[in-house]
């Protein structure tokens, strides 16, 4: 069987089972992946919009009292207000990717790990093995021929 005429109903309803979870696993976590480089790159941007202001209004300081003043100003402040919540949400989203990352890997490392119980439980699986492993990793980026980490 090649692996352009490759079915997953060809598998056994387990083996199946457990493919689309790991395939749903890998969609989360690509998800966050996606929702932590966004809030990555807003962080940064707007910590070095507010190094950039208070470096910029300090070459004017003079005295200790106008450093002081450009510290508490208005437009400071208000970017302070963003970027505590930003950097909060920043902290959640970097924990939920890491969770489903982790997660993600786990599932896909026991399967790996427990191909016999996977593919030799039911003799049609084996031999169809190595097309799902080739169709699932050209189909959802799930290589399940070895280890990485």
């Amino acid at each position: 069987m090649s692996e352009n005429h490759f079915n997953m109903n060809d598998l056994s309803p387990t083996t199946q089972k457990v493919l689309y979870r790991l395939r749903d696993w890998k969609k989360r976590r690509e998800w966050w992946k996606k929702a932590k480089f966004i809030f990555d790159i807003l962080s940064l941007v707007l910590m070095l919009s507010i190094i950039w202001k208070v470096s910029h209004q300090l070459e004017q300081a003079q005295n200790i009292s106008q450093f002081y003043s450009v510290l508490f100003s208005r437009g400071v402040q208000n970017a302070v207000v963003i970027l505590i919540p930003t950097l909060i949400v920043w902290k959640f989203v970097n924990m939920k990717y890491k969770e489903y990352d982790d997660d993600y890997e786990v599932l896909r490392k026991e399967i790996i790990d427990r191909a016999d119980e996977l593919w030799f439980h039911f003799p049609e699986d084996w031999s169809n093995r190595q097309d799902a492993l080739k169709y699932i990793d050209k189909e959802f980026g799930v290589n399940l021929f070895y280890k990485k980490k």
